[in-house]
């Protein structure tokens, strides 16, 4: 009897009664504490975009893997994620690293579109307003949309315009258009080429010409500096597509130059102007440099006459009337 007493007590000590309820499963509200408990907190948000502006993947690393977060939920208070910070880090001017930090975060899944609540801006409105075209180029390749607009209802292009900065206006006309293009392609005008609803019509006999583009701005030690583009239109489509070949002149040197000329004939007349010695020559040398800018402001003014649009000095590829 006392066996089959301390078998019975032996059985309850491991596996308790039989007819005790099975354990309760934790409410739902203490699974949503403690997911809100992994969710980042305002020193978390503070430490990963501070590290996303001075572009320290170390850290951002370690915050992220620390607590296994997710970027999207870290965002400021105007809903700016690690891409608005990385863009405008205070050490842009070091391209390495800002890529890295942005190849970073968009292999952690951080949202390339995410707008802030202020004016609506994604990152690549800040690509765009500070003029990094190698970033604006990147977010573009990695699925950042252009057709959107911020609360003053302006896309990224009008953007680009209202800062004067053409190429990357240019960029983003090449990236909505269907036109096939490269990075050295220079299409000035017509339409992107849509699936026709009927059979075009037969186009007359034409010369076939391949030109060759030669980028004075992103040399490739590759190809001798030159790459050809030859894209492959039908219909009445390729009448309007136009190529021009571009030698390899810079500039940019030609715009500061011209701007500077003018820059010295002001100072040689205020020298002349302020001293009583030498004036004849002071007047003189201001003369011939303005004369010399003169020529340039007549040469851009030709130019864009002759159909190039930007003109000779100031923009030297376009792509207009490019609808959406």
């Amino acid at each position: 009897m006392s066996s089959d007493g301390e078998k019975e007590d032996l059985k309850e000590d491991e596996g308790g009664d039989s007819s005790s309820p099975p354990p309760v499963a934790p409410a739902s509200s203490d699974v949503k504490e403690d997911q809100e408990v992994r969710r980042p907190n305002g020193r978390v948000i503070s430490d990963f975009l501070g590290a996303c502006g001075s572009l320290d993947i170390k850290k951002m690393r370690e915050i992220l893997d620390k607590d296994d977060l997710d970027p999207n939920d870290i965002v400021d208070d105007v809903g700016q994620n690690g891409f608005h910070y990385a863009v405008c880090s205070i050490l842009r001017n070091n391209t390495s690293r800002q890529t890295s930090v942005l190849k970073y975060l968009r292999k952690k899944g951080l949202n390339v579109n995410k707008a802030r609540t202020t004016d609506k801006w994604t990152p690549i409105f800040l690509a765009v307003a500070f003029g990094f075209q190698n970033i604006v180029s990147w977010l573009l390749s990695k699925g950042a949309r252009i057709d959107i607009s911020d609360s003053e209802t302006r896309s990224p292009e009008e953007v680009a315009a209202t800062y004067r900065f053409h190429k990357i206006k240019d960029i983003l006309i090449h990236h909505r258009s269907r036109v096939p293009h490269s990075r050295f392609s220079c299409v000035l005008s017509g339409p992107a080429i849509s699936s026709p609803t009927s059979p075009p019509p037969p186009a007359p006999p034409t010369t076939t010409t391949t030109i060759t583009n030669i980028s004075s701005q992103e040399p490739s030690s590759t190809d001798n500096n030159s790459s050809v583009f030859s894209p492959t239109v039908e219909g009445e489509a390729a009448e309007n597509i136009t190529t021009i070949k571009f030698h390899v002149i810079p500039w940019n040197l030609i715009e500061a130059g011209y701007a500077g000329l003018w820059g010295f004939f002001y100072l040689t007349a205020s020298i002349a102007v302020a001293s009583y010695a030498n004036v004849i020559s002071a007047f003189g040398a201001a003369a011939f440099f303005g004369f010399v800018a003169m020529v340039l402001y007549i040469v851009d003014a030709v130019f864009k006459l002759k159909g190039f649009r930007g003109g000779f000095i100031s923009q030297h590829s376009t792509a207009a009337n490019t609808p959406s």
